[in-house]
C-alpha cells in the first residue's frame, strides 16, 4: 500500500526525535551530588536581545561532530575519552575541520549521556576537568573551536534535583519539573521515557542554575575571561525548551563573550519553523529540512535518498529556494547528511558506494556551515538496530586501523567495521583515490574560495531538470557554479548562464582538476552521479 507523505514524514521525525533516549529507563542508583555547590539564583532584569552576528569563525568553518565514546582511547580501557581526540587534533586538522562538536561529556547513567546526573563534573569514562582544558587549549592553538552538548530540556531521573522533588512536593525543586499530580509522583518526560523528567522552565530558578551552568564551562580556569573556555554549546532538543529561556540565555551569554556560539538542534520538516528560531535565539541550526529533502527516510529504508538517485532533486531545490526566500544572509545554517541519530551515509548508500563521494562535494559548495559525522569520512556504514540494542550500531567505535587496535575504542563490538575492509584510517590515509582524500580536497576547496566560504547564493537553472541540482555560489569578486547529476542515468542539460549573478569567463575552470574547460553550456552531458565544481570568474 502506498504511504502518506505526510504521516510517512512525522513518524520517521518521531521516531529519530527519539533516538538519544536510551530504550529502557537506567536500573536506580545512588547519584551523588553536584560536584560544584549549587549557585544561588538571582532573578535578572528582562535581557535586553543580543545583536544577531554569527561568529564568523564558525560561518566560515567546517564542523566535526564526536561521539566521545566512540573516538579515540588514549588509555586503554576500551572507552574514547578526551585526551583522544586531543591526541587526534592533527588528523582532524588535515581532513579542514576547524571546530568539534562533542556529544555529552558530563555525569550520566547511560552510554550516550543525554540524562544528566551532575552538569558540572566530566564523566569519569571521559577524563577530568583538566583534560577538557587542556583539550580546549591544544585546539585553540590550532585555531580550532570546541563546542559541547547542553541538555536543559530534562535531566537524568537519577539527578538530585529529581531525586529529591519525586514523592516530595515539599522539595525545594518540587517546581522544577513538571509533575502531574499533587503527590509528585507522576511526570512529564522527554517522549514518555520516564528516566528523562521534563525541566519545568517557568521556574526563574531553574533557568538561573541552567544559565551558570553554561557560563561555568564558557570559564574553564575561573579568572573571569569567558573568552578562552570552550568556544559554543550546541543546544540539544530545543524544540522541548520555550522560547523565552533561549533568549535569556542568548542575551547573558554574548555580554560574556559576543564570538560564543549558539548551535540548536531544532528537528522540524519546513524551513517556515526552523526560521522561528534564528535572531534572538541562536546564531546557527541544523538544517534538518533539507536532510529529509536529500536523505528521505534514514530509518527503514536504506537507497530511498536524492544521493542514491531515488527522490526528484526538484524537492531539494526548493528547500533551498524556501530557505533562501525565509532566512537573512546572517542565518547560518549546518548541512549535515548523517548525525548520532541517523543512519550512516555508508548504510544509505549502500548500494551505490561511488556516491558517497558526492557527499563532500555537496557539503563543501552548499551556502552554510558543512558537518561531517565522525567515520563518515572513511565510508563507515550504521543502521539502527531492531533491540535490545539500537543507535549503538550508529555511533560504532571510529577504525583507525586496518585490523583495529589502539586507539579505537573497545566499549563496543563493530558490525559495520571489519577487518581489512578498507574503511580505516591507515588504509586510507595514503591512497590518493580514497573517500578520506576526497573528504580532504572538498574541504580544502571550500577553504581555498571565498564564494564557497562566505559567497551569497542563487539557483542555477537547467533544463531538462530531472536529477539535477545546480547553484551559484558568488561573491563581488567570485563566481562559481556547483551541477550535480543525482540522477541514475546521463544526461544533457543546457545551464541558463542568461541569468548568472555577474559577468562570466568564456570558459570556466574545473576547480577540481584546475584545468580550464572547453564545454558547450547549451549541451552540457554529465554522468550518473557526476559534479562539476566550476569557476566562471573572468
Amino acid at each position: 500500500m502506498k504511504r502518506q507523505p505526510a504521516f510517512h514524514v512525522v513518524m520517521v521525525m518521531l521516531c529519530l526525535l527519539t533516538a538519544c533516549a536510551p530504550a529502557t529507563p537506567p536500573p536506580p542508583t545512588d547519584t551523588p551530588a553536584p560536584s560544584t555547590p549549587v549557585p544561588t539564583p538571582t532573578l535578572a532584569p528582562t535581557p535586553t536581545p543580543a545583536p544577531y552576528v554569527t561568529p564568523q569563525w564558525f560561518a566560515e568553518g567546517v564542523l566535526y561532530q564526536i561521539f566521545v565514546r566512540s573516538f579515540a582511547d588514549s588509555n586503554g580501557d576500551g572507552m574514547g575519552d578526551l585526551d583522544g581526540i586531543t591526541q587526534q587534533l592533527d588528523y582532524l586538522q588535515s581532513l579542514g575541520v576547524t571546530a568539534l562538536w562533542l556529544t555529552p561529556i558530563f555525569g550520566a547513567d547511560t552510554y550516550h549521556g543525554y540524562d544528566t546526573t551532575d552538569y558540572y563534573a566530566i564523566n569519569p569514562d571521559f577524563g577530568a576537568k583538566a583534560d577538557l582544558i587542556e583539550l580546549v587549549d591544544a585546539a585553540h592553538a590550532r585555531d580550532m573551536r570546541i563546542i559541547l552538548d547542553y541538555v536543559a530540556s530534562h535531566t537524568s531521573n537519577q539527578h538530585p534535583f529529581f531525586k529529591d522533588a519525586l514523592a516530595n512536593p515539599d522539595s525545594e525543586y518540587s517546581d522544577w519539573y513538571k509533575f502531574k499530580d499533587d503527590k509528585n509522583l507522576n511526570y512529564e518526560s522527554f517522549f514518555g521515557v520516564t528516566s528523562l523528567p521534563t525541566l519545568n522552565h517557568t521556574n526563574a530558578d531553574a533557568n538561573a542554575y541552567f544559565i551558570d551552568v553554561a557560563k561555568y564551562w564558557m570559564d574553564l580556569d575561573d579568572d573571569g575571561d569567558y573568552s578562552d573556555g570552550i568556544d559554543g554549546w550546541r543546544c540539544d532538543y530545543a524544540l522541548g525548551t520555550p522560547h523565552g529561556f533561549w533568549r535569556q540565555l542568548r542575551a547573558e551569554l554574548k555580554v560574556l563573550n559576543p564570538n560564543f556560539l549558539l548551535l540548536g538542534e531544532v528537528w522540524v520538516g519546513s524551513a517556515d519553523n526552523l526560521e522561528l528560531y534564528f535572531e534572538h535565539e541562536f546564531d546557527a541550526l541544523f538544517d534538518f529540512p533539507l536532510l529529509t529533502a536529500l536523505m528521505g527516510d534514514k530509518i527503514e529504508q536504506p537507497n530511498d535518498s536524492a544521493l542514491a538517485g531515488k527522490l526528484p532533486a526538484s524537492i531539494t531545490l526548493k528547500m533551498l529556494e524556501d530557505q533562501r526566500r525565509l532566512f537573512l544572509p546572517q542565518s547560518i545554517l549546518v548541512r549535515f547528511l548523517s548525525n548520532h541519530d541517523t543512519d550512516r551515509l555508508g548504510t544509505e548508500l549502500s548500494d551505490t558506494p561511488e556516491r558517497l563521494r558526492l557527499a563532500p562535494l555537496l557539503l563543501a559548495t552548499l551556502h552554510g556551515t558543512p558537518m561531517i559525522y565522525y567515520g563518515e569520512e572513511l565510508g563507515l556504514a550504521g543502521h539502527k538496530g531492531a533491540g535490545p540494542l539500537y543507535d549503538e550500531y550508529r555511533r560504532e567505535p571510529m577504525p583507525w586501523q586496518a585490523a583495529g587496535g589502539a586507539p579505537e575504542p573497545t566499549w563496543f563490538k563493530p558490525k559495520y567495521s571489519l577487518p581489512d575492509d578498507g574503511i580505516s584510517v591507515a588504509e586510507q590515509t595514503d591512497d590518493p583515490a580514497s573517500l578520506l582524500n576526497a573528504y580532504r580536497a572538498a574541504m580544502a576547496l571550500r577553504a581555498a574560495n571565498e564564494a564557497l566560504r562566505t559567497g551569497a547564493y542563487q539557483v542555477l537553472r537547467v533544463e531538462p531538470r530531472p536529477g539535477v541540482v545546480a547553484y551559484w555560489r558568488y561573491t563581488d569578486g567570485q563566481i562559481i557554479s556547483a551541477v550535480f547529476n543525482l540522477g541514475l542515468a546521463a544526461t544533457t542539460v543546457s545551464l541558463d548562464l542568461a541569468a548568472a549573478p555577474g559577468p562570466l569567463a568564456a570558459q570556466p575552470k574545473d576547480l577540481q582538476t584546475g584545468a580550464t574547460l572547453t564545454l558547450d553550456p547549451q549541451a552540457l552531458t554529465l554522468e550518473p552521479g557526476q559534479a562539476l565544481v566550476l569557476d566562471w570568474t573572468p
